[in-house]
């Protein structure tokens, strides 16, 4: 077993510590950014999707996105937060949970 052990005097870790810490704070910092351009393209999806929706002819609202038009809810359904209609496949006729 021939490790070599290396020894740092008081100069030498203080060195190492700026070292870490300036590498820390960057790791921060880079994540900070992150969240930043996360809380950015939050807001931005947020606009686009407010912008989006639509009233069909029939009354019910749709948001279009590259082409596909997506219902803001279930069929059924009179908010996004309600269940809406359980349907078998292939079947026309929906029916509740219970």
């Amino acid at each position: 077993m021939n490790e070599e052990i290396k020894y740092l005097d008081y100069e030498g870790l203080q060195d190492f510590k700026q070292r870490l810490d300036l590498q820390l704070q960057n790791a921060i910092n880079t994540v900070n950014e992150s969240i930043s351009q996360l809380d950015n393209d939050k807001a931005d999806i947020n606009d686009i999707s407010h912008e989006a929706i639509i009233e069909d002819a029939n009354g019910h609202e749709y948001v279009e996105i590259a082409g596909i038009k997506w219902a803001t809810c279930n069929v059924g359904a009179d908010n996004p937060d309600d269940e809406g209609l359980y349907f078998a496949w292939g079947e026309t006729t929906g029916y509740t949970s219970e």
